[in-house]
């Protein structure tokens, strides 16, 4: 394996794990402590992602030239950010159609047993 390329692995997996650093920091200061079975959904979940990215990643790699996987890529992050501020300017006037919607949808969701459970999870990692 060349040099670079692990590098570029301990780059991405170092900046990945930075939002669990201040997570863990955040928790730690209030002195929660989440137990093992939580923590391992939790990685579960980040790894099985990261796993199906990487998939996706290397299916792309065989299709696309790298010069169109750039412009998709930009592409991407430019869309993310103008839906990120649309999305943050429409929510003040949307506040209250919003909480009810998201209340629809957490009386829907919560019916089928497996993402009821992810919802009480969410709510309480001590679950």
């Amino acid at each position: 394996m060349r040099t670079i390329h692990l590098l570029s692995i301990l780059a991405l997996a170092t900046s990945s794990n930075f939002d669990n650093v201040g997570v863990g920091i955040a928790y730690g200061i209030r002195g929660t402590c989440i137990p093992f079975a939580s923590n391992l959904i939790i990685a579960l979940i980040s790894g099985t992602g990261t796993l199906l990215s990487m998939l996706a990643g290397i299916s792309l790699y065989h299709i696309l030239r790298p010069a169109v996987a750039t412009f998709v890529g930009g592409l991407t992050m430019i869309g993310i950010g103008v839906w990120v501020i649309v999305q943050a300017t429409g929510q003040l006037r949307k506040a209250k159609s919003s909480t009810e919607q998201l209340q629809d949808a957490r009386k829907v969701i919560s019916q089928h047993i497996m993402f009821s459970n992810i919802l009480k999870f969410l709510d309480d990692p001590f679950f």
